[in-house]
């Protein structure tokens, strides 16, 4: 596992100048780091049409504040707001941009949830995913799942009725 709080503190010690390498490259000692690959696969997916989501990301308009195209500040922005090993990068709104203001740090279960072709379910004044339906009512979410699309039964009943479905 790579230390990140030791790199945080070399950045901080003077290193977050502009240190060019003999080809020019900026020197920022992250390229090694796990979060170095999320910036990497960030920007790819919203810039590269050759990259496997950009048609997700890019094709759809999605684009990465400028501010982030240093790694050195999507670095320092991460570890002020929660990255860990982990997690990973959510957008709140999941047709906005990749910005500090639309970004967060979440486990993979809550990034499923925020997906844009997720469909959702209201009951009672609540709206979950079928998944999130499923662990608070307790019932398998492929039970759910065949009582609402194969039998077609209603929400009321997929909900509240017990015993297994054959």
């Amino acid at each position: 596992m790579y230390n990140l709080s030791k790199e945080r503190l070399l950045l901080h010690k003077g290193r977050r100048d502009n240190v060019s390498n003999s080809k020019g490259h900026i020197v920022h000692k992250l390229s090694k780091t796990p979060l170095y690959h999320v910036w990497q696969t960030m920007k790819q997916r919203c810039a590269n049409p050759r990259c496997r989501g950009y048609q997700w990301y890019g094709a759809k308009g999605i684009k990465v504040c400028k501010e982030w195209n240093d790694v050195r500040n999507f670095y320092e922005w991460a570890m002020d707001n929660g990255y860990e090993e982990g997690l990973t990068l959510d957008r709140v709104d999941s047709s906005g941009n990749y910005e500090p203001s639309n970004c967060r740090w979440v486990t993979m279960a809550a990034q499923q949830s925020n997906k844009s072709n997720n469909h959702t379910i209201e009951y009672h004044g609540e709206r979950h995913t079928l998944t999130q339906w499923s662990k608070l009512l307790g019932i398998p979410r492929t039970t759910l799942s065949n009582r609402l699309m194969s039998l077609g039964w209603s929400v009321e009943r997929a909900f509240t009725e017990r015993g297994a479905v054959l």
